[in-house]
């Protein structure tokens, strides 16, 4: 097996700084989204009309399962493939979600 070397890639101080600063950003957004739903538990739980057990079931291992399921191939695909790429996928997909969950609406009736 022939052993490759790495490329050597020249990158500027500039685009360090604009990619560091790019993923601050993402970071600090997808925390804000983790916690936005803390904060709006009690009008959450009221307008559903669930329980606390209910509502720590969606806050705790519906969010556990759904990192778990989702985070380890992501993972895996990050240690195979191109991560730039898996990066700008990944980020596309959570703002389409996060469109999407604001053009939703919910109609209930008695």
């Amino acid at each position: 097996m022939a052993i490759m070397k790495p490329a050597s890639h020249t990158v500027s101080d500039h685009y360090r700084y604009y990619v560091l600063g790019l993923l601050v950003a993402v970071g600090v957004c997808s925390w804000v989204d983790r916690n936005i739903f803390s904060i709006l538990l009690e009008p959450i739980k009221s307008e559903f009309g669930f329980s606390d057990t209910q509502i720590g079931l969606l806050g705790g291992i519906a969010f556990g399962l759904f990192y778990a399921t989702v985070g380890l191939p992501v993972a895996w695909f990050a240690d195979r493939y191109n991560r730039s790429k898996i990066l700008a996928t990944s980020v596309a997909v959570w703002s389409v979600m996060t469109a999407l969950c604001g053009l939703a609406t919910v109609t209930f009736s008695p």
